[in-house]
């Protein structure tokens, strides 16, 4: 039982240190911490909670073809009228793994949900395209960490939330051996 508090505070420590730069690598994935770098509003800002509360990850994609983080923000800013992007972590076609918003960020992107998931979404259109290798290997990484930093209840498709076909067929078919907890 201690050991396993030991390690998880120790990864918490060594992740929150490591994640503060502008580019790190965990397990030859690289990170990018694009924190408070991408378009938000003035006027509203998300809610906050408490680490604690995290209880699970609700994975996305971005159903677009080309655009950037940074015009997806713009999106979510100007068109939908957010605070900000609505997705905590992104993973980019060549397993680039972007840090979007802080974990104790309550932001909009599986409604009835929010308050207690954090959001991973994966750059690109996972309807009719393929994920890529490195892709796969950064969403096991990636999960793994999350799992490991929060001792998550459930990992999650959007489209089990709500009817969506978001993340896409081929990302729910590579995604649903790591899902786990109990169906929304």
């Amino acid at each position: 039982m201690l050991a396993t508090i030991a390690r998880r505070v120790a990864t918490k420590a060594i992740v929150r240190g490591a994640m503060v730069g502008a580019v790190m690598s965990v397990d030859g994935i690289p990170f990018t911490d694009l924190r408070g770098k991408l378009p938000t509003r003035q006027d509203i800002h998300y809610g906050v909670r408490e680490e604690s509360r995290i209880e699970g990850a609700v994975f996305h994609h971005t159903a677009t073809r080309g655009q950037t983080l940074t015009s997806i923000a713009h999106y979510h800013t100007e068109a939908r009228k957010w605070p900000g992007i609505a997705y905590h972590y992104a993973i980019g076609y060549d397993g680039h793994v972007f840090l979007l918003n802080d974990p104790k960020t309550i932001s909009y992107h599986t409604q009835g949900y929010n308050s207690r998931t954090i959001s991973i979404v994966l750059i690109g259109n996972y309807q009719n395209n393929d994920l890529s290798d490195e892709m796969k290997r950064s969403i096991i990484v990636l999960s793994s960490y999350l799992n490991t930093l929060y001792d998550l209840q459930f990992m999650w498709m959007h489209s089990e939330t709500k009817s969506t076909a978001c993340p896409g067929r081929n990302a729910r078919e590579y995604l649903q051996p790591i899902l786990h907890g109990p169906r929304p």
